[in-house]
C-alpha cells in the first residue's frame, strides 16, 4: 500500500515539474527566440521595424502589437513615442482596428523575420522630429509561442 502512495505521489511530482518547465517556456526569451530591432530610415521618414525568429516553433504577435501595411498601430498613443533628448513625443492618433475577422495575430515562421515600420509623421510634432537627429523610437514587442 505505502508504495502504491508513494509511485502515485511520484508521478504527481513529475507531471508537475513538466507543467512547470512547459508554462516556462510559453514566453519567447529576446536573444534566445527572437530578436526585436528598430532601424531608422532618414530618407523616407520612417523607422523600419524588424522581428526575426530564432525559434523552431511559430512565433505570434497580436495584430494590435504590429503595425499593419500602411504603417499605422491600433492602440498605440498609450505605450509608442519618439524621444528627443528628455522629450517625448507620444503617438498621434488613438486608432482602433476594431474586431478581427478571421486570425488576430501576426505569425512568425520559424527562423524567418517579419518587417514593418511606423513613420515619422504619425507622431505629435513631426517636423521638429523630422529635422532633429537625436530621436529614437520608443516601441517594444512581446511575442509569443503560437497555439497551432
Amino acid at each position: 500500500m505505502k508504495t502504491i502512495i508513494l509511485f502515485i505521489v511520484v508521478l504527481i511530482f513529475l507531471g508537475a515539474c513538466s507543467s512547470l518547465l512547459r508554462r516556462e517556456r510559453e514566453v519567447p526569451l529576446e536573444g534566445r527566440d527572437y530578436q526585436f530591432s528598430i532601424h531608422e530610415d532618414f530618407v523616407a521618414k520612417k523607422f523600419i521595424l524588424k522581428l526575426k525568429s530564432f525559434s523552431d516553433q511559430e512565433l505570434c504577435v497580436s495584430v494590435d502589437a504590429w503595425p499593419n501595411s500602411l504603417g499605422q498601430l491600433s492602440f498605440a498613443d498609450d505605450y509608442v513615442y519618439i524621444l528627443v533628448g528628455d522629450e517625448k513625443y507620444p503617438y498621434l492618433k488613438a486608432r482602433n482596428f476594431g474586431y478581427c475577422v478571421g486570425s488576430c495575430e501576426v505569425r512568425i515562421a520559424p527562423r524567418k523575420t517579419i518587417k514593418g515600420f511606423v513613420s515619422f509623421p504619425e507622431f505629435e510634432d513631426k517636423a521638429f522630429i523630422e529635422v532633429n537627429s537625436m530621436r529614437s523610437l520608443v516601441y517594444s514587442v512581446q511575442p509569443y509561442f503560437c497555439e497551432n
